[in-house]
């Protein structure tokens, strides 16, 4: 949780390096060159803001009669603080997302304030943190739809619209899914273990965080305590960009303004937790796009780079959807992949050295 705390520095780096400059009024010759995609999309209509508004305020209260109704324990006022945060949260989110194309996930810092707002309740700050996180987290989906939309040159007031029919007849089907999976795959998401296919620790992970957060966070994450580190995380967060950009004043030709230190630390992070050997792929996709392409092949870059990502995407989704069902025995019966160099089905899929301590 340390790291993700460190999560925090995402506003003083966004805040050093972008917001202390407004961008003057585009000239024509900038207009001129502007984005092949967004000036297509000047033929549609913008969905008014207060479309955007009125959904807001529909989820507000359909949020507050959730949390009386499931007999949450959370008041209406820290449901209220939930929303802002996520509201002031999601600027800095997908303003990062929006430069870098990476999320940070900023689930502790929100379950940290609401274990001081409301402390001894840990189910109260499981549904802080579904409001004050997860609506983050929803809100950055929102925009990158948006910008799939962009690409596809649909007029946002049609995005939106699929969008709020997506989200509508998609809680009903992972209700289902949830449930389908719960059932034939219950024994596996009970282990400690699990496998390279179903596991439960996320969830665990989460409901521990609830617990030691919402119940223990004075025993636990105070001054003096085993883990006081970790909301001192946040005073590290703060300050962690400043070096580099006073380092970057000093000496504007060594590139210390393209260190982006949320991004470095959140991997640095990674490293010590679980399987992490999917960030090659990430890599391999990252270089060849972004060096090869972007450098050796610019205009096929310039036309097709962008889209075929978000084919790559919408691909990814539809083919993990087929699999789980298909093969992955969401619906109850698995069909094991052949064993062959892609997929050491007899040891450890990335072909990671077993641990002795392990057997």
């Amino acid at each position: 949780m340390a790291p993700g705390n460190w999560n925090f520095k995402s506003l003083t780096q966004l805040e050093t390096w972008r917001f202390r400059k407004e961008a003057p009024e585009p000239s024509a010759e900038e207009q001129e060159r502007m984005d092949p995609h967004q000036r297509l999309m000047l033929r549609y209509k913008e969905c008014p803001i207060w479309v955007y508004g009125f959904v807001l305020l529909i989820s507000i209260v359909v949020g507050l009669i959730c949390i009386y109704e499931a007999s949450s324990g959370m008041s209406w006022w820290a449901f209220l603080i939930a929303v802002a945060m996520a509201s002031v949260l999601i600027l800095f989110m997908g303003a990062q997302a929006g430069m870098t194309g990476f999320q940070l996930p900023v689930q502790p810092i929100i379950q940290m304030i609401g274990a001081y707002l409301e402390p001894g309740r840990p189910l109260t700050n499981m549904y802080f943190t579904l409001y004050g996180y997860n609506s983050v987290g929803q809100g950055l989906l929102l925009l990158r739809d948006l910008k799939l939309g962009q690409y596809a040159k649909l007029s946002p007031r049609c995005t939106l619209t699929m969008q709020l029919v997506g989200t509508l007849v998609g809680s009903i089907l992972n209700y289902f899914i949830m449930v389908s999976i719960t059932d034939a795959q219950r024994d596996i998401l009970l282990s400690i273990q699990g496998t390279h296919i179903w596991s439960g620790a996320g969830l665990q992970s989460f409901n521990t965080q609830a617990i030691t957060w919402g119940g223990l966070a004075k025993h636990m994450y105070s001054w003096g305590s085993r883990y006081q580190w970790v909301p001192l995380g946040l005073v590290l967060g703060f300050v962690a960009p400043l070096p580099f950009y006073i380092l970057h004043k000093i000496f504007p030709k060594m590139y210390f303004n393209k260190i982006h230190v949320p991004i470095v630390a959140w991997h640095v992070g990674w490293l010590v937790t679980g399987i992490n050997s999917a960030i090659i792929s990430f890599f391999l996709v990252a270089f060849w796009s972004q060096w090869y392409l972007r450098r050796w092949k610019p205009d096929w870059f310039l036309r097709f780079n962008y889209v075929l990502c978000a084919g790559l995407d919408g691909g990814t989704q539809v083919i993990i959807f087929i699999l789980t069902f298909a093969l992955f025995g969401a619906s109850g019966k698995s069909v094991p992949f052949p064993n062959y160099w892609g997929n050491n089905a007899n040891g450890n899929l990335d072909y990671c050295k077993v641990d002795p301590a392990n057997g």
